[in-house]
């Protein structure tokens, strides 16, 4: 698949003795590929951080960020675990919304400001909103990012279009699953 406006290209195989999943990056302009490598984490395979500490990346995103994940309700934590979004990968991946919400608040983690995530219940569906939260106390007013509907179809405002799609193919690090 290409991102990046065609700037990069991402090959995605699953390694056919070993069952694991590969995938490649290509980049045509450097400076994204330099992006890339300070914003991501190294990690060694899909279940393993480079850290040595034997969490898997969804797990060490939910330890260091998942107190930025707030639910109003039991039943919108409920249904936000529930939803899986398929990533229309050969390989019959799909994204847990939950991870990649987690993945979210990771990729807008900055020294002077964070940003929230708040789920609330709206109607049989839910709603998704980000508040960005500053170093010295401010906050801004909570902005709608994502809806979901009750055949779990998400909407997506204020974000790119292509994010939950990017997110199936590593630009977060492995949070998809088969």
């Amino acid at each position: 698949m290409l991102f990046e406006e065609g700037n990069v290209l991402v090959l995605s195989a699953v390694h056919k003795p070993s069952g694991e999943h590969v995938s490649h990056r290509f980049y045509k302009r450097e400076d994204l590929c330099k992006q890339d490598l300070e914003r991501k984490p190294e990690t060694t395979s899909l279940t393993k951080t480079a850290g040595g500490d034997g969490l898997t990346y969804v797990q060490r995103l939910q330890r260091d960020y998942g107190a930025r994940l707030h639910f109003a309700t039991a039943q919108a934590e409920r249904t936000v675990r529930t939803i899986n979004i398929d990533c229309r990968a050969m390989d019959g991946r799909y994204l847990p919304l939950h991870n990649a919400l987690l993945a979210r608040l990771e990729n807008a983690n900055e020294p002077n400001a964070w940003i929230e995530t708040r789920v609330a219940s709206a109607g049989k569906g839910l709603k998704v909103y980000d508040s960005v939260h500053m170093r010295d106390g401010k906050v801004r007013k909570p902005q709608l990012i994502f809806e979901v509907n009750e055949w779990g179809a998400v909407t997506q405002h204020g974000v790119r279009s292509d994010v939950l799609e990017n997110a199936c193919y590593g630009t977060h690090g492995p949070i998809w699953q088969f």
